[in-house]
């Protein structure tokens, strides 16, 4: 990693580049001192009694492919959305800090972030109040906090650029109206 370089200065301009999440990765287990799987494991996995293990696809040194591929239950990634739903609580006990939630669904443009992205979610409109994580093989989770409503999308891997030509965001919204 030593031999990275940046296109633009950090905090300059937003772009999702799976690199910059794997070296976030790397910081993290620096910090935490432990992998990013056990981390997970400890600070979400069990807080939200999963139902299931998470798999978490690792590269070819054998590192957590921190950018994608968890692997777990849809109603594990529910457990996850409720999460965001319920600010951080769980169970009623705040398991992510409310500031941190909220921070993450900001409309943030400052140090070139994007106005309807901000820390991996992508921002709904603001009159809804929605938003939604996408996975790398177009799985997605809508969260619509004022319906109390949380959604996962799996799609089939090999239609992933079938799925592409999908705006999930509107599509889901769509059936959160019917509701």
């Amino acid at each position: 990693m030593r031999y990275l370089s940046f296109e633009h200065p950090p905090g300059k301009v937003q772009a999702y580049q799976n690199i910059n999440v794997y070296l976030l990765g790397r910081v993290l287990e620096s910090v935490a001192d432990c992998s990013a799987a056990q981390y997970l494991e400890k600070r979400l996995w069990k807080p939200l009694s999963m139902e299931a293990d998470a798999k978490w696809s690792t590269d070819k040194r054998g590192k957590v492919k921190t950018y994608c591929c968890i692997n777990a239950s849809s109603r594990d990634y529910l457990r996850f959305g409720r999460l965001w739903l319920n600010e951080g609580r769980h169970e009623g006990k705040q398991v992510v800090p409310k500031d941190w939630i909220e921070q993450s669904l900001s409309r943030n443009i400052a140090e070139g972030s994007s106005h309807g992205y901000n820390f991996l979610w992508h921002i709904g409109l603001a009159e809804y109040g929605d938003f939604m994580a996408a996975g790398l093989f177009k799985q997605f989770l809508y969260i619509y906090p004022k319906k109390n409503l949380v959604m996962v999308v799996l799609n089939d891997r090999d239609k992933a650029i079938e799925m592409e030509r999908r705006d999930w965001i509107y599509v889901l919204r769509q059936l959160a109206d019917q509701l």
